[in-house]
């Protein structure tokens, strides 16, 4: 072999070394065609806002047109998104969305453009929009109530087990608002201003509550539509809910009964209050059927 050729040779394998080398660390993307964009009106349409607080949320997406995707993804941050490279999947912290469903934003720490992915199922892009997040895109919270305002009372025992109420409510200082409504949740909720809550119940001041302890009683003054306008989060505190009377103990507050004295009758030997606080008297009623258990200090 010639010098020149061996020149040649050592020349080619250096340079496939070099590209070799590029090649591992560069990352793929760096060479990858940039994601098409979506199309506004057919493939999504412009965020609107959500139904909690400080959400926005898109109520309609279409992968048509967009060859592989078979899901989509957000993100939401402070500034313009680089553009995404075609089957990158790579962009950290993204979640999985469904149509309609809320999009928290953080507008105090100056999140303001969203991050729209039509993906396939592994999440390799095929199709992305960079959406301005402007300020009727995002909810506002509804106006806080609180037992100070004089809108509501504390929540007390309801007059049957295992339930709640409210007996005092105030609409006059709340505006566009004409009912009460209320639910039920195992946590915090702050609702979006003229946001309507699905699963609310009309509530009558005074009306019974089911509810456990330490659940969320999430009371709401609305207008006719159920369109909230303002709202309370009150956690439930076992004092505040009706709770049963104690089970008397065969053996320990009563006897066994035995024949009465008379015909048709049946009568107790012993009877003891002892431990029973606040009992000063036995009373009794006679039925058919099983009793329902007595909330305590019914009568």
């Amino acid at each position: 072999m010639s010098c020149k050729l061996l020149k040649l040779k050592m020349y080619l394998l250096c340079s496939l070394g070099v590209l070799m080398l590029i090649l591992a660390v560069v990352p793929k993307s760096a060479f990858a065609a940039d994601a098409p964009q979506l199309i506004l009106n057919t493939n999504y349409t412009e965020p609107v806002a959500g139904q909690a607080a400080n959400t926005t949320k898109i109520t309609f997406l279409s992968p048509v047109g967009v060859s592989g995707a078979t899901k989509w993804q957000v993100k939401v941050g402070v500034g313009a998104f680089a553009v995404p490279a075609y089957d990158d999947d790579t962009i950290p912290d993204v979640s999985d969305y469904v149509v309609n469903a809320d999009i928290p934003v953080d507008v105090a720490a100056g999140q303001n453009h969203l991050l729209l992915l039509a993906t396939d199922d592994s999440g390799k892009i095929k199709a992305y929009k960079d959406i301005t997040l402007v300020a009727d895109y995002i909810s506002s919270a509804a106006t806080l109530l609180t037992v100070a305002d004089g809108n509501y009372s504390d929540p007390e025992p309801g007059s049957a087990i295992g339930t709640t109420k409210i007996e005092t409510l105030d609409l006059s200082r709340i505006n566009d608002a004409t009912k009460w409504q209320y639910k039920v949740l195992s946590s915090a909720y702050i609702p979006a201003l003229n946001s309507i809550l699905a699963g609310a119940i009309d509530y009558t001041v005074g009306n019974d509550i089911p509810i456990t302890a330490g659940k969320h009683l999430i009371l709401l003054a609305t207008d006719a539509d159920g369109k909230i306008k303002a709202y309370a989060d009150i956690t439930v505190l076992p004092a505040q809910i009706e709770p049963a009377a104690a089970l008397l103990e065969l053996g320990t507050h009563y006897s066994a009964p035995v024949a009465g004295l008379t015909p048709g009758t049946t009568r107790f030997v012993t009877l003891d209050r002892t431990g029973i606080a606040g009992a000063n008297n036995w009373q009794y009623k006679v039925q058919a059927d099983a009793f329902a258990v007595p909330p305590l200090n019914s009568t």
